[in-house]
């Protein structure tokens, strides 16, 4: 199913389509943000840890695919999810979960099924999470975050059985991406506050993965460009559209910044990895080619 999509989203229309409509979103929103700058200070502690919590947020969901794929911790697999990333700023490009689906190995039902899942994992715990807290501090329905985590859980729980995944594999799994869209939800809160404190740390944290979770769905803008900051001043309508409008605005560069590093510090790390392979394999060989010339030598 999702390798009948790439065509369609390669195609002229969402080039073009999806670039003017998350650009000129992306537009309003600077513009709110300009309209009252009086009430934005640059404070650079929170915007230091945001850009660290948006890092291990990005790392941890590599390793969370790469449990689910290979029921293991795998760099070089870290470093393929994180690649694919990348793809979500090319207009018109290939949605990134379809840029993993071109470099997997393995049948292409079994790739779709994997995708399919990792699709609807990060959106259940992201809508659900950013919910609950929407919940406690921002007075919404506890029942929104009830139903709709328990749908969408289910559907993960059976598609992880279908995939004959354990019970171990399936609770690591869920551990490490919980764990890094809660490095998100701080991260949001910690970017608001790096221009605009006044909204409230667990406000802007809410919003900003409930935000994530829209812009993560509208494929047709790169990496949901203007659509997740729409979200983030929707959710929180209730404050100063101008400070709203600045966290927005923060929360995707400071995010930009992470995933760069994130990137980085996986890329360092393969390399290290692949180096120390080649020379225990160099000195491997030289050991062989010593006993051999002994060998002949005799």
């Amino acid at each position: 199913m999702i390798e009948r999509l790439t065509p369609v989203l390669r195609s002229r229309a969402f080039e073009v389509g999806g670039v003017v409509v998350g650009l000129s979103l992306l537009g309003l929103v600077l513009r709110e943000a300009l309209a009252d700058t009086e009430n934005l200070r640059f404070s650079p502690i929170p915007a230091v840890v945001a850009v660290v919590l948006f890092g291990l947020s990005w790392l941890g969901l590599s390793v969370a695919w790469t449990v689910l794929a290979a029921e293991r911790p795998d760099s070089e697999l870290a470093y393929r999810w994180l690649r694919s990333q990348l793809f979500r700023y090319v207009p018109g490009g290939i949605w990134a979960p379809v840029s993993r689906l071109v470099e997997m190995d393995g049948e292409p039902r079994e790739r779709s099924k994997l995708l399919l899942l990792e699709i609807l994992s990060i959106l259940g715990v992201a809508t659900g999470g950013g919910a609950v807290v929407a919940v406690v501090v921002l007075g919404w329905q506890w029942w929104f975050a009830v139903a709709g985590s328990a749908v969408l859980l289910a559907v993960v729980v059976g598609f992880v059985y279908r995939l004959g995944r354990s019970l171990r594999v399936l609770s690591t799994w869920l551990a490490v991406l919980t764990a890094s869209l809660g490095c998100y939800l701080l991260a949001s809160g910690f970017s608001q506050d790096a221009v605009a404190p006044g909204v409230g740390f667990w406000d802007a944290a809410a919003a900003g993965l409930l935000s994530w979770a829209v812009g993560y769905v509208v494929f047709f803008a790169p990496s949901g460009v203007g659509a997740k900051e729409w979200a983030y001043l929707g959710i929180l309508a209730s404050h100063q559209t101008a400070t709203t409008a600045g966290g927005a605005l923060a929360a995707r560069v400071l995010f930009i910044i992470g995933e760069v590093v994130a990137l980085v510090c996986v890329t360092i790390a393969r390399r290290r990895l692949l180096s120390r392979v080649e020379g225990r394999d160099s000195a491997a060989a030289a050991v062989v080619d010593d006993d051999a010339f002994d060998l002949d030598a005799q």
